[in-house]
């Protein structure tokens, strides 16, 4: 019973992460927004920390990413010396630097005990899956009966929930997490879990909840969302293309797959949700698209000036202020919509190159694997798209999509080593 208890705060803080998303976040003090499951964390943390027999055993992935860290860091203390920022905003731009070791260790702690309880992989990536199909379910009850964003996020402030700067949607699934284009990105997740485990297992239950999240993403009215769930589904398939005797043989779920994608756009179409398309035939007109155009050169003009070692992690708002003069938007003076550009803004060309290249041979390292077991394919199919997407979405730093993939890809770590283990 001492175990179990333990056990089931483990999926309540996975559930937490993934079904609350932004919808229980509350701010203490000046700008330190927490979320229920932040706080959640802690508490697991400590407890599964106390009863720890073992020493803690980095996974590789998350030392890489500590390394890069670290580089950040030193970013940090050269540019405050530098620039004269002042201790309080180096301090709150170390912050968000600490959050991703604490999502670090959590994920690494939960999959250790995951392990210790000796719970099956596919029954951890099942109750994801899950956890994201009630977020879809909650996203058509918000879009049926909340379509303008503004009457949803009442629902929620009126509780005292903090979320800043809302975009005021018009018929758009923004569920719990209240933004369309990171609720797509993050549905990619589950989608690769559930296109994978169907091609290895054979189960209709894992089609029938990808049309789920298919038609969820649809509905987000998202363009970044559309294109990388056009790519997971391209990886998908070549990578289920089988050569038998020097012919290419496609697998019929392929050919199933083809035809459930068709069916779910025209019904869009007939149903005149198919905004999503609209939105990509008419981007050249679309104010958001010159406010990206806009992010992006405010962007490239922090990494020509600061190309070496960049402006420190987090710090973009306080270099703004120290250095600029130019009026900027909030959201565009405290960052970018990019992620990579992020990257080298804050952590310049040297962070920048490291980060890449440990993506690149982490990817490499998982086609090499998925050779024995596929699942290893969830990795490259998660990865891939999010390299691509987050270009218009600042989604690989975003606390509701690191959190699962930390996770999935510590529990990928994991069975690497048991998979040498058996040879």
């Amino acid at each position: 019973m001492k175990k179990n208890w333990k056990l089931i705060l483990c999926y309540v803080v996975i559930f937490c992460y993934i079904v609350l998303g932004n919808a229980m976040t509350f701010n203490f003090g000046n700008r330190l927004p927490f979320k229920i499951s932040e706080l959640l964390s802690m508490f697991l943390i400590f407890f599964l920390l106390i009863d720890k027999k073992e020493k803690l055993k980095i996974s590789t992935f998350n030392f890489k990413l500590l390394i890069w860290l670290l580089i950040g860091f030193i970013s940090l203390i050269i540019n405050t010396i530098k620039f004269g920022y002042s201790i309080s905003s180096s301090l709150y731009g170390a912050l968000y630097g600490l959050r991703i070791i604490h999502l670090m260790l959590l994920c690494y702690l939960i999959k250790d005990y995951f392990k210790e309880n000796k719970i099956d992989v596919k029954k951890i990536f099942n109750f994801i899956i899950n956890c994201y199909i009630i977020v879809c379910i909650i996203g058509f009850i918000q879009l049926i009966f909340y379509p303008k964003a503004y009457d949803f996020y009442n629902i929620f402030y009126n509780i005292g929930v903090y979320f800043p700067n809302a975009d005021p949607h018009v018929g758009r699934l923004i569920s719990t997490y209240f933004d369309p284009n990171y609720l797509a990105a993050c549905l990619l997740i589950p989608t690769a879990i559930c296109l994978i485990y169907w091609n290895k297992y054979n189960e209709k239950k894992y089609f029938i909840k990808f049309l789920i999240l298919s038609i969820t993403i649809m509905l987000t009215v998202s363009r970044s969302g559309l294109l990388g769930y056009l790519i997971v589904i391209f990886l998908f398939t070549i990578n289920s293309f089988k050569i038998e005797q020097k012919k290419l043989k496609i697998d019929k779920k392929i050919l199933k797959l083809v035809l459930c994608i068709g069916i779910v756009l025209v019904m869009l179409f007939l149903s005149g949700k198919s905004r999503v398309i609209n939105r990509v035939v008419n981007s050249s007109s679309d104010k958001s698209t010159y406010y990206r155009f806009d992010n992006w050169q405010y962007s490239l003009d922090i990494i020509k000036d600061n190309s070496l070692i960049g402006v420190g992690y987090n710090l973009i708002g306080t270099y703004s202020d120290v250095n600029l003069d130019v009026i900027r938007g909030e959201s565009v003076k405290y960052g970018s919509d990019s992620s990579l550009l992020l990257i080298a803004m804050t952590t310049g060309m040297i962070g920048f190159t490291y980060f890449i290249i440990m993506i690149i041979k982490y990817i490499i390292e998982n086609i090499k694997l998925k050779k024995k077991n596929s699942i290893y394919s969830i990795a490259i199919l998660i990865l891939i798209p999010a390299l691509i997407c987050c270009n218009f979405n600042n989604v690989l730093f975003y606390t509701l999509w690191m959190f699962p993939m930390l996770l999935i890809f510590n529990i990928l770590e994991g069975e690497k080593y048991e998979d040498r283990d058996r040879c």
